[in-house]
């Protein structure tokens, strides 16, 4: 069948071919009743000579001499047929029966030659044979009377334009017909495309995918599979229109029909005719299906899978129905493969590559979330920041590949242990962030020591398959308990992290037990300590050091710097002492400090660079009240004055500063150089030693710079 072939009589309406319609065009063509006695009285002639079946085959010599027709008329059934249809026709066109039985043939002959596909050179040259082989004919039948043969002729030649304009009208016809055909296709498959291209989720392109392609030839259900190639079989599919009942028993046996159309790259049909190599199953069957096509999913990469149509108004799929399946099923599987690369990426986008958690980027994201929602309705969360002990040396004794292994698989075990409402991110090198909304103080740190525990008793495979065991530090902070923006909540927490190491690693430690948030709140409280025990003098000096990034290793730096002079300028053992206690705590005046001021990238304003100014006077103030610091209050008071008196806070110069805050002043600035400070890059060693050196007898004591140059050059010598 001719798919959106038309009905016979419907194709008569069509054209308009009425009675009236008719005896209009016989009029135009002065075809009257002396030319219907003309072609009856031809026809008795030619049926008496016997002349019907030569001029038929005649005719189809001629069709055969063309290249064009030639290839419609290769199969010898269909040359047969049509060579019964001319017969009929040749028979008919002298028969003097010219009614609505007539057009009716001439129209189902203008059919059946538009179906072999002859175009209308080819109807013209037919009608120009019939002429050819007639119009001599009619002259060797009747050769004593020229005047009755002419006659005969034009007689002939009318009905034979007659027949012409109908064939035409018919081609016509049928060319509109296909071009609407083709047009609602177009309209269909851009309703199609529309569809898919305006959707991104994967999940969202296959309903739309299997919903828009069954509406396009009107079938009622339809299936998308995917196959693995490295399983090498069907794993995944989903339906539309299909029972609960036939979903759940849908299988895809090795080497079946899915199997075949996915290899083969062609559509493959189902059904319960005879001729039919795949037969229904009875499981289709009761679901009322007739018939089926499965189509292979093909995309610029490659085949993905197939799709499934499935009819239950009739057991075929026409031609052309097939042919916009085919299209379809192309369209469908590049929006479906655009739409695997979209998730990837987005994926990509979100997680770390190497954990599988979440990004930074998505972290940050997700912790300004969770505090605006929190502010909002007045609820608490936690930051949990996580960092794996020693990884540096896990990175140099079995290389970068194990501690690549170690992440991984410490990005899976964190994900386990966390709660599903908690969000886990790949923070920064071998540092994790847990956002733990909606929960306690108490619970979080459970949280935090199972997943310091079950860390610590982990063996984690290297590349090689050697095992080793690993641990982390982790500190927690919360709001609104110990902070009040997320700024504040990430540097509390890193605080934390940071003391956790501190204090000897592998443990938890909440910023709210720490020693600077007391110190936060009572800054006295470092009288007492140091009163009770110069001991907590270390302690104090890490709590205050996490005021800020930049003093974050900075009083470290102090302490070397000031012993390297120390051993260079032969200090007796009480100065020594004087100046490593004034090292260690020539800086907890900073706590007293706005951490806005302390991490400001921007030029200080004149009252910000007050504040800091007042650092060394109030540090000197807490000291001066314990007792047994007496000789170590004005080194640190001292330490930011300058040899030619232009310092802080009193502007002494020269000697009036003592050695030791000399010595002080110089290990400061030094250790200052070569670490990161707010609008400033770290200077190299070599920088920062050239620039001490340009300070000398200005900003430093020329005798003290001159020693410790020395102390340095014997160092690396």
């Amino acid at each position: 069948m001719n798919p959106g072939a038309p009905d016979l009589e419907q194709l008569l309406r069509d054209l308009g071919l009425t009675e009236a319609e008719i005896a209009e065009r016989k009029a135009f063509l002065e075809f009257r009743d002396e030319d219907v006695r003309l072609l009856t009285e031809l026809h008795g002639l030619l049926e008496a000579k016997g002349v019907r079946a030569s001029f038929v085959d005649a005719f189809y010599r001629h069709l055969q001499a063309f290249d064009g027709t030639r290839a419609l008329l290769r199969d010898a059934a269909v040359i047969e047929r049509l060579k019964r249809i001319q017969a009929e026709y040749f028979s008919s066109l002298t028969a003097g029966a010219y009614g609505p039985d007539y057009v009716r043939h001439r129209v189902r002959v203008g059919l059946a030659h538009e179906r072999v596909g002859l175009a209308p050179k080819w109807y013209i040259g037919a009608y120009n044979k019939y002429l050819n082989l007639l119009i001599p004919e009619i002259g060797a039948l009747l050769p004593g009377d020229s005047s009755r043969a002419q006659r005969m002729a034009l007689a002939l030649l009318k009905i034979v334009l007659f027949d012409m304009e109908l064939a035409m009208d018919t081609y016509i016809h049928a060319s509109e017909g296909l071009l609407q055909r083709k047009n609602a296709q177009l309209e269909a498959i851009n309703r199609v495309v529309l569809a898919l291209t305006s959707a991104q989720e994967l999940a969202v392109i296959l309903d739309q995918a299997m919903v828009q392609g069954a509406e396009l030839v009107g079938a009622g259900a339809a299936c998308i599979a995917f196959y693995d190639t490295d399983a090498g079989r069907f794993m995944d599919w989903v339906t539309y229109g299909l029972s609960p009942q036939f979903v759940q028993h849908i299988a895809f046996r090795p080497g079946g029909l899915a199997e075949e159309a996915f290899t083969t790259g062609t559509p493959v049909f189902c059904n319960d005719r005879p001729e039919t190599r795949h037969q229904l199953s009875r499981l289709a069957r009761d679901e009322g299906i007739r018939g089926f096509v499965c189509l292979p999913l093909t995309s610029r990469s490659g085949r993905l899978g197939v799709i499934y149509f499935y009819r239950r108004d009739r057991d075929d799929f026409e031609p052309a129905e097939v042919e916009l399946l085919v299209t379809f099923a192309h369209i469908a599987a590049s929006a479906i493969e655009n739409a695997r690369l979209y998730a990837r990426l987005e994926s990509e986008a979100r997680t770390d590559a190497l954990t599988g958690l979440y990004n930074r980027r998505v972290f940050e994201r997700r912790l300004d979330e969770e505090h605006r929602r929190a502010r909002r309705y007045g609820k608490s969360y936690a930051l949990l920041m996580l960092d794996v002990d020693h990884f540096k040396g896990i990175n140099d004794q079995y290389g970068h590949p194990a501690g690549d292994a170690v992440l991984a698989a410490l990005g899976r075990l964190l994900a386990l242990q966390v709660r599903d409402v908690d969000t886990a991110a790949r923070y920064g090198g071998e540092e994790f962030a847990v956002i733990l909304p909606e929960i306690s103080s108490g619970a979080v740190k459970e949280i935090g020591e199972r997943v310091c525990r079950r860390i610590a008793a982990t063996p984690f495979t290297l590349p090689d398959g050697r095992q080793i065991h690993v641990t982390v530090s982790i500190g927690i902070s919360s709001y609104p308990g110990c902070a009040a923006d997320v700024r504040s909540l990430v540097s509390t927490a890193d605080q934390a992290l940071y003391l956790a190491k501190q204090a000897g690693r592998n443990r938890v430690l909440l910023y709210r037990e720490t020693l600077k948030a007391r110190l936060e709140k009572d800054p006295g409280l470092i009288v007492a300590l140091l009163t009770e025990s110069l001991d907590h003098a270390r302690s104090i000096a890490a709590a205050v050091s996490t005021v800020a990034p930049f003093l974050r290793h900075h009083t470290d730096r102090v302490m070397q710097a000031t012993s390297q002079l120390a051993d260079a300028l032969r200090l007796p053992p009480a100065d020594r002492e004087t100046l490593r206690l004034a090292a260690l705590l020539h800086d907890i005046g900073m706590l007293t400090i706005p951490g806005t001021v302390l991490n400001k990238h921007t030029p200080l304003a004149a009252e910000e660079q007050q504040l800091i100014r007042q650092h060394p006077l109030t540090a000197a103030a807490w000291l001066a009240q314990v007792p047994g610091l007496e000789n170590v209050v004005p080194v640190v008071r001292q330490h930011h004055e300058r040899f030619d008196g232009r310092g802080y806070p009193d502007g002494l110069r020269g000697e009036q500063v003592s050695l030791l805050a000399r010595a002080l002043a110089l290990a400061d600035a030094y250790a200052s150089m070569i670490g990161e400070w707010p609008g400033r890059h770290a200077y190299t060693p070599r920088e920062a030693l050239a620039k001490i050196r340009a300070g000398a007898g200005t900003q430093f004591d020329p005798q003290l710079v001159e020693e410790f140059l020395r102390a340095l050059e014997a160092q690396t010598a």
